[in-house]
């Protein structure tokens, strides 16, 4: 029996919303990990639910690290001095940009679902949510890149061809 699902206009079989789902993100195109990156929202867990009830959301637990990274600077440093003015009777000193390296410090956060709430088998997208490479995204997002995976499955660029 095959049961049809409507994703904002377009429909898909619940075997090609299976496949995109279980796709590697590292396996698709740059440009598609790239949006699909975008549109994920650092912090939120809104999108993830417990399978039990698709309306309660999942809590997690905000793992909070600080990383460096060093940023270049650009720094005006004085490198000599020449004759000016009238006759060269002055003198002017002279500037040249050198760059350095800043360490800058920024957080990070990490979220880790609360097992003894839900189980990682059981968590799924919540309503308005469809799952593209184990990253839920919402459908306004992800209509056409569904499109795109099933024709790059199709073409043998994606995963097998069935």
């Amino acid at each position: 029996m095959l049961c049809f699902v409507n994703v904002t206009g377009h429909e898909f079989t619940e075997e090609q919303l299976q496949f995109v789902a279980n796709l590697n993100l590292q396996d698709l195109p740059r440009e598609l990990q790239i949006r699909i990156k975008k549109t994920t929202r650092m912090g939120d867990n809104s999108h993830w639910c417990c399978r039990n009830d698709l309306d309660t959301t999942v809590n997690f637990t905000t793992i909070t690290k600080t990383e460096m990274v060093f940023m270049k600077q650009s720094v005006q440093v004085k490198v000599g001095s020449q004759s000016c003015g009238f006759f060269g009777t002055s003198k002017c000193e002279t500037y040249d940009i050198r760059y350095v390296e800043q360490p800058v410090y920024h957080i990070t956060t990490q979220l880790i679902p609360n097992h003894n709430i839900c189980e990682d088998r059981m968590l799924v997208c919540c309503n308005h949510f469809l799952m593209i490479a184990k990253t839920c995204m919402h459908k306004d997002d992800a209509k056409d890149m569904v499109d795109v995976l099933l024709k790059l499955q199709g073409a043998g660029l994606l995963g097998k061809k069935k």
